[in-house]
């Protein structure tokens, strides 16, 4: 996420690591069940995703979720951020205001973090809710898992702002219901 790097103005590093070349970050694998999307997949990059999944899916009911992800990220940014944030970015940046966290939590998504000693996978809900969830030193964020939801099962997001395209949030709401 953009401005994340403010946290750490007075902290001394010595190294900085670029994850920007690792291939594995940057995939994004449709499964049965789940959407797995590499931490390192841009909004950009997302966004085509989830328009070609509309077009090549012939039951999209089901993935009317993906539908609103897609809608949040047209009006998520200028291009040109959009073109260089990434989910994973975004989602550890963990800002009050995001349009994205929100759909993320009512739709049960899990993120998985890896460590030298294995992974660990967690609800993205449980990421905001719990401290001793967070990422900590020696971690890091390998993919988002957003569910395929069942066909009943539906995604609203609700924003209000000063703007309506590339404005931060005074209020967001997501809400998951099941249709009759």
């Amino acid at each position: 996420g953009t401005g994340h790097y403010k946290k750490f103005k007075d902290l001394s590093l010595r190294n900085i690591v670029d994850l920007s070349g690792i291939s594995e970050l940057k995939t994004i694998i449709t499964l049965s069940n789940r959407i797995q999307i590499g931490s390192g997949v841009t909004f950009t990059q997302l966004r085509k995703f989830l328009i070609n999944l509309r077009k090549n899916e012939s039951n999209f009911g089901r993935l009317r979720l993906f539908e609103e992800l897609s809608n949040i990220i047209d009006n998520l940014g200028t291009e040109q951020v959009r073109n260089v944030a990434t989910l994973g970015g975004h989602i550890l940046w963990a800002h009050p205001a995001s349009d994205i966290i929100p759909c993320l939590i009512v739709s049960g998504a899990t993120i998985q973090i890896g460590r030298t000693n294995g992974r660990r996978e967690i609800k993205v809900a449980e990421l905001f809710r719990n401290k001793e969830e967070r990422i900590q030193r020696g971690e890091i964020l390998l993919n988002i898992c957003i569910p395929v939801l069942k066909e009943q099962r539906q995604v609203r997001f609700y924003k209000h702002a000063r703007r309506k395209r590339v404005d931060l949030a005074i209020a967001n709401l997501a809400i998951a219901y099941d249709e009759p």
